[in-house]
Order: structure tokens, then C-alpha cells, then sequence
């Protein structure tokens, strides 16, 4: 397997390049990619971000919202974490094979990790009561997809990354949001450091060679592997970016919480009523799931309902501006203008 280190943080145009890789179809010993990310929440491909993720707060502290397109549960990723990218030829996906590698890889940092039936890996808790150090924690899961001719199975490895900020952005935003969406399987997490391995995510990219050298891994030799060019993996992130995949994507759903009085349905990204302080509006066509979309919907902040827009501001949240730094930012012409059919 060829080990190929990706130097950029961009989420967008790492998920990318694996893609524009898989669909080219990796050379037969297959490929491995290494890289890290900006502080970024990435859903599975059928997840809801509000059911997954805090949503106002990633606009409030600038972390990033990405969507694969691999199934699976939402995770937190920043530069303190790893993620690992295996690239196969043919119909037989290694999963296995491929969470060996990385056992072998904690086993070379003086680690003791545990698989479970879904593949996560886990280590023992430090200080913690129990045999072996404590309950086991969660530092790496897996996501996975197949094409006619290759598959992906990628995982995310935390090394030193921020578990508190981690906890923060996955905390539901709208929670019991009732749809077809794929739920994430929360866990207890760790990190490599906090297991007892001295090693940052950077350095661990660089001992990576070391590491995996007897496992069949290697690095590539000149002109041996080739990636996709700077424009090409630029599109392709730009269309990874934009609001009509992250958010518009989102499966059809509905929140109801008696409490607060909020209550909506939405499809698409798109809200196809929304109830807030005693008023209720069918906005036709559907607006953008966006706090300041939707308050403009109800009066504005001089016509709305007491309230109303600081409820909006903290469940829904300014999905606009979202990923509002990058190249594919939305604007008013990328946004769908119908609910999708699911």
C-alpha cells in the first residue's frame, strides 16, 4: 500500500482528492492517504446537522461544516487529529485488514488498543477504575464506500485534538428531531496523548513510514503515484463547500418542543413551516433553514414575536454563513430552490 500524505488542512479539498482518487480507481496495491484538518464537523452523508452538531456555535467559533460522501456517524476533526484515507481496488473492501494497520500503529506508540464489532478502536481509559486502566474510550472510527470497481475506508485518529471543543460542537442543536436520517453512535472519546503516547498529530504523520514500514505499507517512488491537479481537486471542493451539499442535503424532518413553543418541518435544508412565539408561516417557496431567513419570515426584528429571533439564533442558527471563507461559499444563486424529494 502507498502511503500519501496530503499537506493542506482544507477539509474540503482532502475529502476531494479521496474521492477523485476512488472514483479514478487506486493503483492494485492500493493507497493510503494521511492528513489533517481545520476545526471541522463532518456528517455522514445521510445525517441531519442539527441532530449531530451544535450549529450556531460552529458559525460562532468559525469551525467548519463538511459532508461525505460516505455514510456513517458525524465526527469532530481539527489539526490534532489524523485522519487515515485506505483506497482499494475491486469489489472486496479489507476493513479488517485495514483497522489492523492502524492497531499496528498504536501498538508501534506503546499502546494496547481493542476493537470492537464495528471497527472503532479503543484504548483504556487512564486513571479511570477497572482492569486495564479503566472502561475503554473511543479514539478512532471508520466510514466506508464502494464503488463498482474500488472502495474507501476511511477513519479519524485523535492524537492531541480538542475533546473539549469536540463535546461542545457535537451536541445536538435541535434535539429530537424526528426523520429518516442516520443517527451517530456517541461514545466516550480519547485521545492517543491522553492514553499515554507522547506524540502530536504532526509528528505522528511524519512517523508514519516508521511505523507502518513491516505492515506493507510504503512510500511511493518517484512518478509512482499521482494525485489530482490543483484546479481539478479545487472544483471539486468548491462543490463540496457550498450550502446546497452541506445543508441542503439534509433529510427531510420535523422538531417539535413544547417548551420553547419553536416547532418546524424541513426537507432539503429548507423550511417548509416554521411555528416560533405563537406565529406560524408556511413560507412558499421553502425558505433556507437560517436563522436570520427565518426570522425575516416572521416580521423581522422589529415584527417578529418576543424572543423569537434569539430562540432562532440558538436552535438553527446562521447556516448561511457557514464555510463562509472558502471558494465555494453560497450565495443567493447556489441555494436549491425547491425541497429535495426525500
Amino acid at each position: 500500500m502507498l502511503l500519501l500524505p496530503l499537506p493542506s488542512l482544507d477539509p474540503f479539498e482532502n475529502l476531494a482528492v479521496e474521492d477523485l482518487l476512488l472514483r479514478r480507481g487506486p493503483p492494485r496495491e492500493g493507497l493510503l492517504l494521511a492528513w489533517r484538518t481545520a476545526p471541522t464537523v463532518v456528517l455522514g452523508r445521510f445525517q441531519n446537522p442539527w441532530a449531530e452538531a451544535r450549529v450556531p456555535l460552529l458559525a460562532e467559533e468559525g469551525v467548519l461544516l463538511a459532508r461525505r460522501r460516505s455514510g456513517g456517524g458525524c465526527v469532530y476533526c481539527d489539526p490534532g487529529n489524523v485522519n487515515l484515507s485506505f483506497l482499494t481496488p475491486g469489489t472486496r473492501l479489507p476493513r479488517r485488514r485495514n483497522t489492523a494497520l492502524v492497531r499496528a500503529l498504536l501498538r508501534g506508540l506503546g499502546l494496547a488498543p481493542l476493537v470492537n464489532d464495528r471497527l472503532d478502536v479503543l484504548l483504556p481509559a487512564p486513571g479511570a477504575a477497572g482492569p486495564g486502566g479503566g472502561p475503554p474510550r473511543k479514539v478512532s472510527g471508520s466510514a466506508f464506500r464502494r464503488t463498482r470497481d474500488a472502495g474507501l475506508h476511511h477513519c479519524s485518529l485523535l492524537v492531541d485534538s480538542d475533546t473539549g471543543r469536540l463535546r461542545r460542537c457535537l451536541s445536538p442543536s435541535l434535539p429530537g428531531a424526528r426523520g429518516p436520517a442516520v443517527q451517530s453512535r456517541r461514545s466516550p472519546v480519547a485521545t492517543l496523548r491522553e492514553a499515554g503516547a507522547d506524540v502530536g498529530a504532526e509528528g505522528l504523520l511524519a512517523r508514519l513510514p516508521e511505523l507502518l514500514r513491516g505492515e506493507g505499507v510504503r512510500e511511493p517512488r518517484p512518478g509512482e503515484a499521482r494525485l489530482p491537479g490543483p484546479e481539478e481537486a479545487a472544483r471539486a471542493a468548491e462543490g463540496l463547500a457550498d450550502w446546497g451539499w452541506t445543508v441542503g442535503e439534509t433529510p427531510r424532518f420535523s422538531f417539535r418542543d413544547a417548551a420553547s413553543g419553536l416547532a418546524l418541518e424541513s426537507r432539503g435544508g429548507l423550511a417548509l413551516s416554521l411555528e416560533a412565539g405563537g406565529r406560524a408561516v408556511a413560507p412558499e417557496p421553502p425558505a433556507p433553514m437560517d436563522s436570520d431567513r427565518l426570522l425575516a419570515l416572521l416580521g423581522g426584528e422589529g415584527g417578529a414575536p418576543a424572543g423569537a429571533g434569539a430562540l432562532l439564533a440558538r436552535t438553527v442558527g446562521p447556516t448561511l454563513a457557514l464555510n463562509s471563507g472558502r471558494p465555494g461559499a453560497p450565495s443567493g444563486d447556489t441555494l436549491p430552490k425547491a425541497p429535495r424529494p426525500w
